[in-house]
């Protein structure tokens, strides 16, 4: 404040807005705001007390305002008045210089300035600042300092927080960057299925040759040739006798004495006890005959 007030003793003018003003500035200009509680009404209008600028009066709606106690403003030059007739923008002289005080700070705002009947308002306190001079525009009483504009000022303000932040951004990128790719679980290649059905006969002959169970590989063959006649030609073969040896003939196509033998010969390895290499070679012969018609 102290340099400010220097700065215009020197010959400035400096144009101060705001609800209120206390301390130096009020004590060196010998000023006093009055700070009762006094609303402003709607229909109580702000007017100039210059008559080129006072076209029209200005409302600001239901507000409340301060003012200049008349008494303390003896010194000063009234430039402006509230609804109520009490002064709220003066101009004093301050050493060579003046200091304008406006207590309608809402009157500059982005609302007022932009609408259409108290838009000049601004432009008009405004003009009482000398023309064709440099002009410093000052806000920092609104936005403060650039720094602390950042929505993590209170964050970077204590070494604590601001060092769980830096921790919590690289752990992010971590994860980003190890975890953050699409897993995929690894497919097994699964191996196709041999099929083993030669190594398993390959295994059961030789056990059966081996023992020499000529029989008994002659009774796998006999039941597994009727579950083929059993499958192909819907027959039945708990009774294989004459009836079932036409039907068979008759549906196979393979002649009927030939047919009749094999059946015959099945018949007779059901009961049979044992069997030679020969008769074993003969009997699957005779099977493979009657497959072979079959193609």
């Amino acid at each position: 404040m102290d340099e400010l007030l220097n700065f215009v003793s020197r010959g400035n003018s400096v144009f101060l807005t705001a609800q209120t003003f206390w301390g130096t500035l009020l004590d060196t200009l010998h000023l006093s705001i009055n700070d009762t509680m006094m609303w402003q009404k709607k229909d109580s209008l702000i007017v100039f007390t210059n008559p080129q600028l006072n076209g029209h009066p200005y409302s600001f709606g239901s507000e409340y305002i301060q003012f200049f106690e008349p008494d303390s403003v003896s010194q000063a030059t009234i430039l402006g008045k509230n609804g109520f007739d009490k002064p709220n923008f003066v101009k004093i002289g301050h050493g060579d210089g003046n200091i304008y005080l406006n207590l309608l700070p809402m009157a500059f705002t982005n609302y007022y300035v932009l609408n259409d009947s108290t838009s000049d308002y601004a432009f008009k306190a405004l003009s009482y600042l000398p023309p064709n001079q440099p002009v410093i525009w000052d806000e920092y009483a609104n936005q403060g300092r650039d720094e602390e504009e950042s929505a993590l000022r209170v964050v970077m303000s204590y070494p604590p927080l601001r060092w769980a932040y830096y921790i919590a951004i690289f752990g992010v990128l971590l994860y980003v960057i190890f975890e953050g790719k699409r897993r995929q679980r690894i497919i097994p290649v699964i191996q196709p299925l041999k099929n083993t059905t030669l190594e398993f006969l390959g295994v059961v002959s030789r056990l059966y040759f081996q023992k020499q169970d000529h029989i008994g590989i002659a009774q796998k063959k006999s039941i597994f040739f009727l579950e083929q006649i059993r499958t192909k030609y819907h027959l039945k073969t708990n009774q294989l006798d004459e009836d079932f040896v036409a039907t068979l003939s008759q549906k196979s196509g393979y002649p009927m004495e030939k047919t009749k033998y094999l059946i015959w010969k099945i018949n007779q390895i059901t009961h049979q006890p044992s069997m030679t290499d020969l008769e074993l070679v003969q009997f699957d012969k005779e099977i493979e005959d009657f497959n072979r018609y079959q193609v």
